[in-house]
């Protein structure tokens, strides 16, 4: 249950050996958010990765990773404790916010706007495709013509030669 979490345990990344740390505890009771901060390399993203295996995230480089309680007795939490913690690291950002540059105008695109802008792209990207398959087929279509009409010239010369009327 997460109101009796105090500590979060993880081997993994930056962190050979398992640490414990009391990230959560607030004067004796649970935090409701915690800011993690140092120097770079210091382990911060492992820290923050560590969590999100804890809600059952994918995580590679996180050997084992689990919440504790003031007694360190491991503390299982549900789905609706894991729909409840939030990490708002580089991953997070990488998947959720996304600037988009033009000129000197600067739009920032959060979550779901992230996702349809990376839809329109792509849709842009197959519409580009099809317009050249159309250009395309148009030039073979006017090549087609083109030995058409060239055809009947043939014949209509040939007509003229051999004597028979013209047909158009």
């Amino acid at each position: 249950m997460l109101k009796n979490v105090e500590k979060i345990s993880f081997v993994g990344g930056k962190f050979k050996e398992p640490v414990n740390m009391e990230l959560l505890c607030n004067n004796g009771g649970l935090a409701k958010s915690a800011l993690v901060y140092g120097r770079n390399g210091s382990g911060k993203s492992t820290i923050a990765k560590a969590i999100r295996k804890i809600k059952s995230d994918e995580v590679s480089m996180i050997a084992e990773a689990e919440m504790k309680d003031g007694n360190d007795n491991i503390v299982l939490l549900g789905d609706d404790d894991k729909r409840k913690i939030f990490v708002f690291d580089e991953e997070y950002i990488d998947n959720n916010i996304k600037l988009q540059e033009t000129g000197l105008k600067t739009i920032i695109m959060l979550g779901e706007q992230v996702d349809l802008n990376e839809k329109i792209s792509k849709v842009e990207e197959e519409l580009d495709i099809i317009n050249k398959e159309y250009s395309n087929r148009g030039k073979e279509i006017e090549e087609v013509k083109n030995e058409l009409n060239s055809c009947k010239s043939e014949m209509k010369k040939y007509f003229r030669k051999v004597g028979l009327i013209e047909i158009d």
